[in-house]
């Protein structure tokens, strides 16, 4: 049985941008034929918010090559294939002037001036006759006699059909022409530190940190469910828990978001949050500040210590004396790991901190966690 290579979700925007980058640079040669990014992952991985972030960083990088003047005018053309039909897609046919014949409209995804991206999303969700039409896009860059104009890149984006999302085959002269192919998943890891960018529910951050791969993986994907705990699932959880509803509405709602299982143990970790000391005790004396037990509710502590220095830098250093001390009782060295890491994620800065230098010095056994 063949398996797919798996390109994870940050390199698989890098190489959209990369790809891009490289069409554009040769934009002159008509020679060389220009690469078509296809994202292709299960439902919910974050295939379309990936080439927003593509799109994003192209913008920023077409100001820089002084090709638009600002990062607006980089337009993103979202194609949302299954709800068109093969005249949306083709062009809208009226009389001539003369009435003795019908001219073709130029469809709005198919512009000649400007600069951008046409995302093609669930492609494979589309008619076959959509799909028809769509490849004259893909593989000539023109629908019918109406050019695209060269400062527009394509991108395509489709679910798996093993996932039995309404998807079916694409015609094999399509695949042949997406190039890069890229089958997308995401690591926990990328998940937590894009929620983190994006300000998500921190209990939702720090729940997919303690479970890791538990839920977010492919094997937690139950395709006969209504709900599944997919990264954009989980993100809508991290709403559902700002609700701040009663649990009598919260176990449902998480339920109907995520699934029975993800939602059980989510609503079994935050039940920690009600057990946290206080953190303004720590910062104020965290030689002095009860200790926690360690486990779950030391791990959560450890993930609102990591809040706390993002927002207030200069607590950096009274949140390591603390952490340091639950090291030396509970020998946590894994949490040591994730509050230091997390922290120069948020600011690099931190790396050069007296405190840093003091306890992730080469003579202490953390010293690797700064490689």
């Amino acid at each position: 049985m063949k398996t797919d290579t798996i390109t994870y979700l940050n390199d698989a925007i890098d190489i959209v941008v990369k790809s891009l980058q490289f069409n554009y640079k040769n934009i002159e040669n008509k020679g060389i034929q220009k690469f078509v990014p296809h994202m292709s992952g299960r439902v919910g991985c974050g295939k379309s918010q990936g080439v927003q972030q593509a799109r994003n960083v192209l913008a920023d990088w077409m100001v820089e090559q002084k090709k638009i003047k600002n990062a607006s005018e980089y337009i993103l053309n979202y194609l949302d294939a299954p709800q068109m039909d093969y005249t949306d897609v083709n062009g809208w046919f009226v009389p001539s002037q003369d009435g003795q014949t019908m001219n073709r409209l130029r469809p709005p995804h198919c512009p000649t001036d400007g600069y951008g991206i046409i995302f093609i999303d669930e492609f494979t969700q589309a008619s076959q006759s959509v799909q028809s039409v769509l490849a004259q896009l893909i593989l000539e860059r023109r629908l019918g006699e109406h050019k695209l104009g060269d400062g527009w890149m394509i991108v395509v984006a489709s679910n798996r059909i093993k996932d039995r999302a309404s998807t079916s085959v694409m015609p094999t002269q399509v695949r042949d022409r997406l190039k890069p192919w890229l089958n997308v998943d995401n690591t926990w890891e990328s998940i937590a530190n894009h929620f983190m960018d994006k300000g998500i529910n921190q209990k939702i951050v720090s729940w997919v940190k303690y479970t890791k791969d538990q839920f977010t993986s492919e094997q937690a994907f139950d395709r006969d469910a209504n709900s599944n705990p997919t990264p954009r699932s989980i993100e809508v959880a991290g709403s559902v828990l700002d609700m701040e509803l009663d649990e009598h509405l919260l176990r449902p709602m998480l339920c109907g978001t995520i699934g029975n299982e993800a939602s059980t143990s989510l609503l079994a970790f935050i039940k920690y949050y009600d057990r946290l000391p206080d953190l303004k005790e720590i910062v104020k004396a965290p030689l002095q500040a009860p200790m926690v037990e360690q486990g779950q509710l030391a791990f959560v502590l450890t993930c609102e210590l990591v809040k706390v220095v993002k927002h207030k830098r200069e607590a950096f250093d009274s949140c390591v004396q603390y952490i340091e001390r639950m090291y030396k009782e509970h020998n946590s060295a894994e949490l040591v790991a994730l509050f230091i890491k997390d922290c120069l994620s948020n600011d690099g800065t931190l790396k050069t901190h007296a405190k840093t230098r003091e306890l992730f010095g080469s003579n202490s056994p953390f010293a690797h966690l700064l490689n």
